[in-house]
């Protein structure tokens, strides 16, 4: 009796450390002083990469194979004229299209994105972010991931919490910037970036192509990302002609964007970096792009990435 006890407890301990790796996250760490008088966010982390199919499933326990927009066009688009044949049988995205664990997670809306950071926190003994009317957990939110619908109740985000969130959109665009150059060691867009070109109309594994200087990888292509949009304050943001047409000049000192003003909508939100089924020309203005969408879209080609603030 007392082995098989012993063994129980190194069988459990192994178990619970095998848990445990599934969510060994690569983040990289980025002062984002020169934004701090819009974000009040002085450091961040920020995954290397776009969150992954594997990381997803670990902490969702599903693939969010049953999003409307891919299903409803999946026989078309993927299967050719045998699929126009069975367009009516239920097929899944990741089943027909070969997507594999490390590839980005696609068809996820921005409200599984803010469900999943909330639940990632939870599992890694972190305070979570977002709260709906108030409320933290996410089995309180009444709302049901992958089905397209919206969350109802009003959304929160406390950045000053030490859990996963979204990029704020202006923290993804100093980051995708890097530290001195959009395209590291290169001015070809072949060499960072999955796109129409080379992409042959499907996502690719994370981490194939050039990180930036600071070190992420696929911050242009691949998959489009989520970001949380930023309100900023009537008092930094000078909505005049002059302020507006600096956005289409190159900022030399590194504040990349830091006077965008965001109209307020809370049922849309910014996606950035464009994604394998974009054309080269437009990644030409992407740090001054402004691209809104319903928060309760899902696409094939947008997935999203990770931040957490450094409070010290």
């Amino acid at each position: 009796m007392k082995k098989k006890f012993v063994l129980f407890f190194y069988t459990s301990i192994l178990v619970m450390n095998l848990f445990a790796e599934e969510f060994v996250l690569r983040m990289v760490q980025i002062e984002t002083t020169p934004i701090a008088d819009v974000t009040k966010v002085n450091k961040i982390e920020m995954l290397e990469h776009e969150v992954t199919l594997s990381l997803y499933e670990a902490v969702m326990e599903e693939k969010p194979e049953n999003f409307e927009k891919a299903n409803k066009n999946l026989a078309k688009n993927m299967l050719g004229s045998f699929g126009i044949k069975t367009k009516n049988e239920k097929k899944y995205y990741y089943q027909e299209s070969g997507i594999h664990d490390n590839h980005p997670v696609v068809g996820v809306s921005f409200y599984d994105a803010i469900y999943f950071c909330n639940k990632l926190s939870v599992i890694k003994g972190l305070v979570p972010v977002y709260s709906v009317d108030g409320k933290l957990d996410v089995e309180e939110w009444d709302y049901i991931p992958h089905t397209g619908k919206i969350i109802s109740g009003k959304i929160s985000q406390n950045k000053y919490s030490n859990g996963y969130r979204l990029p704020m959109q202006i923290e993804w665009l100093y980051a995708a910037k890097g530290k001195k150059n959009l395209y590291p060691e290169s001015d070809s867009i072949e060499d960072i970036a999955w796109y129409k070109d080379n992409s042959e109309k499907s996502t690719h594994e994370i981490a194939q192509k050039k990180p930036n200087d600071f070190g992420l990888y696929d911050m242009l292509g691949n998959v489009e990302e989520w970001t949380f949009r930023t309100n900023f304050d009537k008092s930094i943001v000078l909505e005049n002609k002059e302020k507006k047409k600096e956005l289409d000049k190159q900022v030399e000192d590194g504040l990349i964007a830091s006077y965008m003003f965001i109209e307020k909508d809370p049922l849309r939100t910014t996606v950035d970096g464009e994604s394998f089924r974009s054309s080269a020309s437009k990644y030409k203005n992407i740090l001054y792009s402004k691209k809104l969408v319903d928060c309760n879209s899902q696409d094939i080609d947008r997935g999203f990435r990770i931040v957490r603030s450094i409070i010290e």
